[in-house]
């Protein structure tokens, strides 16, 4: 029930945060997540590691990228571990800035995912806290209910499901702080705290943090009318001011977060995140009932796609449906608080509004991000309708329960309900449980303490065995990885130590090195090594077009690999070394090998171009624009080094195509028949392979007869078809010898050198929902006396290291004539380039290779990357940080003065004429519950009037539970005083503080 507070002027923060309750808000969430990936086996309590989905691919490389540089002092601007060199700048803003992450300093490299493991249950047990310290501090409620109901924010369906994305948990735990800050401009018109809330969430993490801005802005109107008592509706200067406060404080906290909000803005206007349309016509995603089933226990985490993770326990269900019947909370409340659910679910629903929140963008993948600020929202609904229940007739919480009864009963009896039997069974049992403690806490207030404990023991109970079953499901269908083979084991620790080797080598120069085959996309920043390979959203996308049209594995949108790859392409990427981490396996035509460890082999690549040569100025004029990969490859040779072509098309011929039933059953093969399949010629000197008829496991055998010694690749290019594997070999033999590639939509295959006559044989295993479609495949032989005549001319150029570092070089270049200078990374606008002291302005190669004007002759080539942005952003920042220390000055200075200036009945209060009407307001208001409970208290008499009383074991009469409620608490709070005395004593006081101000 919610405490009478008519005294307190300011009283929704008077209360303490105690000690014990806030400990088990903080702990309980972490227990039970660590039991949860116990039950997973994760390490410590098994094998497994945490890192799943893009923890696993993207986040924990660059997790470790960060601790590399932070360990070496490297810039944190940019990065050659990966992309042929990164913006660091905007990958760092979104996936890194987080300072929780500095805790993983304190690990080694090897327990990089026990790091992690450490900071996500650390942050989840902060979001306990923070959602306690709101509800207590910011809603003045009990310990124990603030206790009970910050548990479901943190161990709520959208934590549980995206437990993976750590970087997102930083401004969740942010979240009820902000709204307690927010709280205060209404309170006290104190605006720093919440200026430094909201700008440590955006700098901690601009993208989730733009979900938190959007709710705010709609939440403090609700706050507003919520803590502005209700003479405000007729002085809207209040609320104008505090509206004003309100926006004058979020531009400055977008302004001191300047630094990293403008360079990552025109970062992401490169990225395929940009130029998504506005969707046209508006429209209905789904039912509203649908998200009912969400609500219950046993929903299952979406991940990937399906309705938003709303599920913090059952209880909702009843208590949400009471807020608004409730009594005791205002209607100006109920209406505001309606109005927000109805928006956040409504955006649900509505494709334009889920757009908007969304940045204007449609995410890859994992729907409804925003879905957190909706368990926020019923969170403190919630809560406030158990404090108030006491005051709500208890016929209301069995119709709500009734009503749920009916409303589930027709969704199932329509197939309308996407809960299984045993969970839905087990949540009405909750419910039903909830109900009673509920109806006891209606007739026995004085025992609502000991009704608490048990609400609370059964919501722990509900909340551990779902996040239980939701990690659980985490693990059957997204799967944690073996720890060992990632970053821990003496794999990994080769590695490393080869890494070092190799840098050791070659000091102050660029060694680009790659692993095959990978754990992740991401190897290169796993392994702090200067890697092409990347995987990012705020990588560029031009240059994952370029790759893709060269035959690399991209997935269109952010992210480009190395792979198998042809000579030319290697040399011109500058790959010196490749790690191979199959000791007996050959690379065929990449490298020659280097030295070897237990578990990896070196190679190394005596071709690889250096960094920088001179190329003639047409070359800017190159686009990429054929299927074939190899044509593309040779076209841009020609523009380069002005070559002839360095491929030439060969011919596939089909030996069988068949499908198994099963992959194990090979007997039940059956061999299609021609009508099923036909391998037909393409464009570019491609085929094309189509099939009528698959099954999850078709196999297409192929054969290549070499005609000439060389060389020979093939590139491969599915639409439809999924290729789940690509084998072959040089003999009879079987095809399990190379594996090259698994469920790619496209793929470059080394074959090797052959000799004339030989015949490669190679099988494609097609999978997924499909049963017909097509591949393109492009089978080719290297022309290598083509390609001598580039050796020489990158001999001339004369290349030479000067200076090597994160974010500047420096080299020697020589030119016979005006040309460009070709660099093997990619353009990025925050390139400062000098050529002999004097600034040029770069330009790119089909918008991905860095092109610098130079003149002929010999030349010092200096660049030095600075995020386009950032130094204009970085001195708003700091004006901004100035302002805020002045504001912050002031606030304290008059602060002080109001202090010193009267004798406080409560010294911590600051008593203006508005603060001393408010307390006239609240005194007046529950004067007026007394006067409504005594007409209750009028209409009960009917009931039973006496009980047995434990004292004296004799009739005595009963009193009203709230009647006796309140007189406890006059009891402690007045000095023993009785109630009405109380309150009016306290209005006296206001009043008197009122004409003491008037008189000064």
């Amino acid at each position: 029930m919610q405490q009478i507070r008519p005294f307190e002027l300011d009283p929704r923060r008077r209360q303490k945060l105690g000690v014990l309750h806030p400990l088990f808000a903080f702990f309980i969430p972490v227990i039970v997540f660590l039991f949860a990936y116990a039950g997973v086996r994760i390490f410590p309590f098994g094998e497994k590691q945490i890192l799943t989905v893009d923890l696993f691919h993207q986040y924990a490389p660059f997790l470790q990228e960060l601790r590399h540089k932070l360990t070496s002092g490297e810039s944190l601007l940019f990065s050659w571990s990966g992309g042929l060199g990164v913006n660091f700048y905007p990958l760092f803003a979104y996936y890194l800035a987080s300072p929780f992450n500095l805790i993983l300093l304190l690990f080694p490299a090897s327990f990089l995912a026990e790091g992690i493991l450490f900071i996500s249950v650390l942050k989840i047990g902060l979001c306990g806290f923070t959602a306690y310290f709101f509800l207590r501090k910011g809603k003045a409620l009990a310990k124990t209910t603030a206790l009970i109901f910050a548990l479901p924010y943190a161990l709520s369906a959208f934590i549980v499901a995206y437990s993976w994305n750590i970087m997102w948990l930083d401004v969740i735990l942010l979240l009820p702080l902000l709204a307690y800050t927010a709280i205060l401009i209404i309170q006290e018109g104190k605006i720093v705290p919440y200026i430094i809330v909201l700008s440590l969430s955006i700098i901690f993490n601009y993208y989730i943090a733009f979900f938190a801005c959007i709710f705010i802005a709609l939440y403090f109107p609700v706050l507003l009318i919520e803590f502005l008592p209700e003479k405000g509706w007729q002085r809207p200067k209040d609320y104008l001011q505090k509206l004003g406060l309100f926006a004058a404080s979020s531009l400055l906290s977008g302004f001191l977060s300047f630094f990293i909000i403008w360079p990552t803005y025109l970062s992401l206007k490169i990225t395929s995140a940009a130029g998504d349309q506005f969707p046209k016509p508006w429209d209905f995603k789904h039912s509203f009932l649908d998200l009912i089933p969400r609500l219950f226990f046993g929903s299952k985490p979406n991940i990937r796609h399906g309705l938003p993770n709303i599920y913090l326990g059952v209880i909702v269900l009843l208590l949400v449906p009471l807020f608004f019947l409730s009594k005791r909370i205002p209607k100006r409340n109920k209406f505001a608080y309606g109005a927000l659910v109805g928006i956040i679910a409504l955006s649900f629903n509505v494709n334009a509004l889920d757009f908007i929140w969304h940045g204007f963008h449609y995410p890859n993948q994992i729907p409804y991000r925003y879905a957190f600020v909706f368990v926020f929202l019923l969170m403190v609904m919630a809560a406030e309708a158990w404090e108030a229940f006491s005051w709500t007739r208890d016929g209301a919480a069995i119709k709500v329960f009734l009503g749920l009864v009916l409303l589930i009963s027709c969704m199932r009896s329509f197939g309308a309900f996407e809960i299984a039997f045993w969970p839905l069974i087990i949540s009405f049992a909750l419910l039903l449980i909830y109900l009673a403690i509920l109806l006891s806490s209606w007739r026995h207030a004085g025992r609502k303490e000991v009704l608490s404990a048990l609400l609370f023991m059964f919501i722990c109970f509900e909340l551990g065995l779902s996040t239980f079953l939701g990690i659980s499901e985490i693990s059957k269908n997204e799967y944690y990885g073996l720890r060992d083979g990632f970053s821990y084991g003496s794999g990994p620790q080769e590695i490393r130590a080869a890494v070092k080797e190799l840098q050791a080598k070659h000091p102050g120069s660029l060694v680009r090195t790659e692993i095959r085959p990978k754990k992740s996309v991401n190897d290169p920043m796993l392994y702090s090594l200067n890697g092409f390979s990347i995987f990012s959203s705020s990588f560029s996308h031009e240059p994952i077009k370029l790759m893709g049209k060269l035959g690399y594995p991209v997935n269109g949108v952010n992210s480009f690999e190395f792979s198998d790859s042809t000579i030319p392409m290697n040399d011109l990427i500058g790959l010196n070394y490749i790690i191979n981490r199959d000791v007996e396996s050959k690379l065929r035509s990449a490298a020659v090998p280097s030295f070897a460890g237990d578990e990896i082999m070196v190679h190394e690549n005596h071709g690889a171009f250096p960094f920088a040569f001179s190329c003639p100025k047409t070359v800017s004029e190159f686009e990429a624009g054929s299927e074939s990969p190899f044509i593309n490859q040779s076209d841009l040779f020609q523009a380069l080094f002005s070559t002839n072509q360095l491929f030439e098309p060969v011919k596939l011929k089909v030996q069988q195509v068949q499908s198994p039933d099963s992959k194990a059953d090979e007997q039940s093969a059956a061999t299609l028949n021609e009508a099923s399949y036909y391998l037909s010629d393409y464009e570019d000197g491609g085929q094309v392979l189509k099939l009528n008829s698959a099954t999850d496991y078709t196999e297409a055998n192929l054969e290549l007869e070499a005609e000439a010694d060389g060389y020979y690749y093939l590139y491969y290019k599915s639409s439809q078809l999924q290729v789940k594997n690509c084998y072959f070999t040089e003999s009879d033999d079987q095809y399990a010898e190379y594996q090259l590639a698994s469920s790619r939509r496209n793929d470059m295959l080394d074959l090797g050198q052959v000799s004339k006559g030989q015949k490669i044989k190679i099988r494609f295993t097609f999978g997924g929902d499909l049963d017909s479609g097509s591949i393109m495949i492009f089978p080719v032989r290297f022309i290598a006396e083509n390609y001598e005549p580039v050796r020489a001319k990158i001999e001339a150029n004369n290349f030479e290291w000067l200076k090597f570092s994160a974010n500047k070089l420096e080299f020697k270049l020589t030119a016979k004539e005006d040309s460009y200078a070709f660099l093997s990374t990619c353009y990025e606008p925050g390139w400062q380039i000098e050529v002999d002291g004097k600034r040029v302005q770069p330009t790119a190669l089909d918008s991905c290779f860095l092109l610098v004007p130079i003149t002929s002759g010999q030349q010092i080539i200096s660049l030095k990357f600075v995020p386009a942005g950032l130094s204009q952003a970085a001195l708003v920042s700091l004006a901004a940080l100035i302002l805020l220390i002045v504001i912050a000055v002031l606030e304290f200075l008059s602060e002080k003065r109001k202090r010193a200036a009267e004798d406080y009945y409560y010294p911590e209060l600051d008593y203006a004429d508005e603060a001393a009407d408010e307390a006239i307001a609240y005194a007046d208001s529950y004067l007026d519950d007394l006067a409504e409970m005594a007409e209750l208290e009028a209409q009960e008499e009917a009931s039973s009037d006496f009980d047995l009383s434990d004292e004296d074991n004799g009739l005595a009469p009963k009193l009203n539970p709230r009647q006796e409620l309140l007189e406890s608490i006059a009891a402690a709070e007045g000095g023993g005083q009785n109630l009405e005395d109380f309150i009016n004593s306290e209005r006296i006081q206001a009043i008197t503080i009122k004409r003491r101000r008037k008189n000064d």
